[in-house]
Order: C-alpha cells, then sequence, then structure tokens
C-alpha cells in the first residue's frame, strides 16, 4: 500500500544510490563506460527504500538504523548482482564463455572483484550514514503522516 513513508524511504535511497554510485565512478579508471550505471542504481536504490525500508516502518528509532542498513545492504547486493548479471550478459552474446556454468562462475567472480572495490572508506561512509539517515527520515514520516 503506497504511503508517505514508503515515498520517502525510496527518495531517500535513491539519493543514497547516487551518491554511491558517484563515489564508485570516482574509484574506476578513468577509460571505463558507464552507461546506465547512476540510473540503474538510483533505480535499486528506490526499489530497495520502497520495498525494505517502507515495509517495515513504524517500530521505533532502533528498527529504523537496522532497517536503513538493511536496505544499504540490500541496494549493493542487488547492484552488483544487475550490474554484474548485465555484463556476463553481454561477454556471452560475444561468446566468451564455454557453457552456462561458466558464466555464471564469472558472474560471481565480476561480483567479487566489484564489491573490493568498494571498500573505501568513502563507500563505507555514504554507505552508512544514507543507509541510517534513509531509515530515520522513513520513520519519522511514518510517525508524522501514518
Amino acid at each position: 500500500m503506497p504511503s508517505a513513508a514508503r515515498l520517502i524511504a525510496a527518495l531517500c535511497m535513491g539519493c543514497t544510490a547516487f551518491l554511491l554510485s558517484l563515489a564508485m565512478v570516482s574509484l574506476m579508471p578513468p577509460s571505463t563506460d558507464f552507461g546506465y550505471f547512476i540510473p540503474v542504481n538510483i533505480a535499486i536504490g528506490a526499489a530497495c527504500g520502497w520495498m525494505v525500508i517502507g515495509r517495515r516502518t513504524g517500530g521505533g528509532l532502533n528498527a529504523a538504523v537496522n532497517n536503513g542498513l538493511g536496505a544499504a545492504l540490500c541496494l549493493v547486493f542487488w547492484g552488483l548482482f544487475i550490474h554484474s548479471g548485465a555484463l556476463m550478459f553481454e561477454r556471452s552474446l560475444a561468446s566468451w564463455y564455454g557453457s552456462a556454468g561458466d558464466a555464471i562462475a564469472a558472474m560471481l567472480e565480476m561480483m567479487i572483484k566489484f564489491g573490493w572495490i568498494m571498500v573505501d572508506p568513502s563507500i563505507g561512509f555514504i554507505f552508512g550514514v544514507g543507509g541510517v539517515a534513509s531509515g530515520v527520515i522513513a520513520e519519522y514520516v511514518w510517525r508524522k503522516w501514518p
């Protein structure tokens, strides 16, 4: 059911995803082609905010912090999964892999590789502050406009 808390949670996580994307772009080599990287991450962040935080509002401040961090983890997982899957799909169309198992293994390797790139203090700061702020703001909105 749509609510103000879900909308605000989606907007806040979308903003968090935007900031995380900008930080990731700065960590990658300048020759990297990002394509739809930022818009896709914003959409993933908005979906995580709507479904993870928005569904669980109303549990108090402690739950809001946990919901925000959970949504941020969800954002990172789905972002890694979708972008690695898209890259694997592009490579499979160019016949890089001998079998479907090779393609899945390569996708998991890419997820790990991109995940290690994300191990950076600036990413962790944005991840933590953005997730917690999203959860707390959504909780406040839920209390203000149930």
